[in-house]
């Protein structure tokens, strides 16, 4: 049985181009819809270390991510759970393991800058931010 969550990956076919790493990152409040904000983690050849989420292979990440590599938020995807469920199930789909915290809330705070990312998706993970932050003053005080 497939679990969604924060963090998982699926290695999703995106023609032409063969497949990619799509990341859940958030969840997307909608009514009776249970949906999940996924980014894309590409190869690129042209990094801004100023403007992109670098994600660089690593042990704690799962070894689909052989090189140095970037989120193209520009190609985000609002998912359904059951649309995610049934394209695992039939093999569409392949589970690429889990994506650690610290990547992630990396991947949330740059994106809700990012101008590839469309409006609603940025607000999304700046509520998500704000929140992270504010607990994290309370832990401190």
């Amino acid at each position: 049985m497939v679990e969604i969550q924060i963090g998982n990956s699926f290695i999703v076919p995106t023609p032409p181009r063969s497949r990619h790493l799509y990341i859940i990152i958030a969840p997307i409040p909608e009514k009776q819809k249970e949906q999940w904000l996924m980014v894309n983690l590409t190869t690129s050849h042209k990094i801004d270390p100023n403007q992109d989420c670098i994600i660089s292979p690593a042990p704690d990440l799962p070894n689909f991510i052989r090189r140095c590599s970037t989120i193209e938020y520009r190609e985000a995807r609002a998912s359904r759970k059951n649309t995610i469920i049934e394209a695992v199930n039939n093999g569409e789909w392949i589970e690429g393991g889990m994506i650690p915290e610290k990547y992630i809330y990396e991947i949330q705070r740059v994106g809700a800058s990012s101008k590839q990312l469309i409006q609603k998706y940025r607000n999304i993970l700046k509520n998500i931010i704000n929140d992270i932050e504010e607990k994290e003053k309370l832990l401190k005080a």
